[in-house]
């Protein structure tokens, strides 16, 4: 029976989540492992530098649960696709699925170990993880990434990937085979589907009609003379992105707009202007937050 998300995000959206859940599980056990955004970042750029140490594979009890239907180690650790290695290069990462599944992939193993991909991502309650079958290699008899038992390991890889085993598997009793791509992408999409609320998706869509004509309305007849981008805001936990519209008159109107469809001031709203002339933040929401800021 297939897993089910019902919030498509975008990666930034997935990134400050990891990033928030892995510094709570960090604070208590490995606060040394815990490294501060920089001011220049985005939340996906911080991920992927700091890799949150320790963290990805505990990011909470369900992702530990999801991810410990599989014995693996986390000594070697990828999630940058430049410096990906073992065929992974096109699976780790932050990466958003034509189903709309926005995922972090991760490239693990021990020392001793073949490394397998896992990934994370967001169904729409909490963070979840799941370990590919199809083209990941890992030992689907023992539930251990292969390098923990070299017999049952062969065995089994040649079972799998009989056409793809390198020349020297056979000879030593190691495993050597290469992460298939296509296969682990096909793996991830069969298994998670989008089950999403088709009369909210609706919502929205009218939602942002009334939006817009609600803006034009309020700017007829007056000339743009620049848009602003103010970045990330913090809105009651969801990012909200917020651009400023200036017109010839000297008026300007700020916009927040919130990819959280349940989110209580809707997805699309207008920011009330404080006495500088400046927008303010969600009201009774936490303080602004710009991107590139510490998060």
């Amino acid at each position: 029976m297939p897993r089910t998300f019902s919030q498509r995000l975008v990666p930034e959206e997935l990134a400050q989540k990891i990033a928030g859940a892995a510094t709570v599980f960090l604070s208590d056990r490995y606060p040394g492992d815990i490294e501060l955004r920089l001011p220049s970042e985005s939340a996906v750029e911080h991920v992927c530098r700091w890799r949150c140490g320790h963290a990805l594979k505990n990011l909470t009890p369900k992702v530990c649960e999801d991810l410990g239907k599989v014995h693996f180690g986390i000594e070697n650790l990828e999630l940058k696709p430049e410096e990906a290695y073992a065929g992974a290069d096109s699976v780790i990462g932050f990466r958003t699925l034509p189903n709309g599944l926005t995922y972090l992939g991760v490239l693990a193993g021990g020392d001793w170990e073949q490394d397998l991909v896992f990934i994370v991502y967001w169904d729409g309650r909490q963070l979840r993880g799941y370990i590919p079958t199809q083209g990941n290699p890992w030992n689907t008899e023992t539930k251990k990434a292969y390098g923990n038992n070299y017999l049952a390991d062969l065995r089994n890889a040649k079972s799998r990937f009989g056409d793809r085993m390198s020349e020297g598997a056979s000879y030593d009793g190691s495993v050597d085979v290469d992460v298939d791509g296509a296969a682990v992408i096909a793996d991830i999409q069969h298994r998670i589907v989008f089950n999403g609320d088709q009369e909210g998706e609706a919502a929205v869509s009218s939602g942002l009609h009334e939006f817009v004509a609600s803006l034009r309305s309020k700017l007829a007849g007056r000339l743009v003379t620049d848009v602003c981008p103010l970045g990330d805001w913090d809105c009651h936990g969801a990012v909200m992105q917020v651009l400023l519209i200036e017109t010839s008159d000297g008026g300007r109107v700020a916009i927040g707009a919130t990819s959280d469809s349940g989110h209580s001031h809707g997805l699309f709203r207008e920011l009330e202007m404080n006495a500088d002339g400046k927008p303010e933040g969600c009201p009774q929401g936490r303080c602004p937050r710009e991107a590139g800021s510490e998060a």
